[in-house]
């Protein structure tokens, strides 16, 4: 607990101190969003997919909106708004995207799994639903989980979840709603060598199990013990 909570404000006084660096060099702040987005107030318009002009790229995509073109939507230039830093298209930061360390799941419309949807906005695709795209095992939330927020640190201490999946920490698993099968990687199933039995041989498939499914036939005193 005391790990995690040095961690967190760590990360805290990360992004502060960025926040202050930007704010002295470019001028710009931040504001927070909804879903673990944070942008700068950096007037840099775009105009989403929904025919809507977004101050910057990072608020259209926070909304859950795919960028268009990198202009207004109007054919008139609009004005920042009060408050905002006036960019060029060549100006850091990356089109004002930053995104808070908060592990909030969600599935994008190009069928990957992003940390939180401020990170799928960044990657310039669209929330197709929250939570991961494939949900397996029992996905229920865990106790002590939210669905609103779920911080974990960047420890590795692999651990292999109910799904048949290695998570990076026992936290990260929990967060994704899935249960610790075992600490540790997931095993994978090595494959098993064709061999001859009675004159028939022997199927390669292995069963969920591990075993090897064995096509047999003839006298069964000839089969191996």
């Amino acid at each position: 607990m005391e790990k995690n909570a040095a961690f967190i404000a760590f990360v805290v006084g990360v992004l502060m101190h960025c926040s202050v660096a930007l704010t002295q060099q470019y001028g710009a702040t931040t504001t927070p969003t909804a879903g673990g987005c944070v942008c700068f107030e950096i007037f840099l318009p775009v105009c989403g997919a929904d025919g809507k002009t977004y101050p910057n790229a990072c608020t259209a995509n926070c909304a859950g909106v795919v960028v268009a073109s990198n202009a207004s939507c109007a054919t008139t230039t609009a004005s920042p708004p009060i408050g905002t830093t006036l960019y060029s298209a060549t100006t850091p930061p990356s089109q004002g995207c930053v995104c808070a360390l908060i592990f909030q799941p969600v599935c994008g419309v190009d069928g990957k799994n992003y940390s939180n949807a401020c990170s799928a906005g960044c990657a310039g695709v669209a929330v197709a639903s929250n939570g991961s795209c494939v949900e397996s095992a029992t996905q229920s939330p865990l106790p002590g989980t939210t669905t609103n927020s779920c911080i974990c640190t960047l420890e590795l201490d692999p651990v292999c979840g109910a799904d048949g999946k290695t998570y990076g920490n026992a936290c990260q698993a929990k967060c994704a709603g899935v249960y610790v099968a075992h600490t540790g990687v997931c095993p994978t199933p090595s494959p098993v060598p064709s061999a001859i039995l009675t004159g028939k041989a022997v199927s390669e498939s292995i069963t969920g199990n591990g075993l090897a499914m064995f096509l047999l036939h003839g006298d069964p005193k000839e089969r191996p013990q």
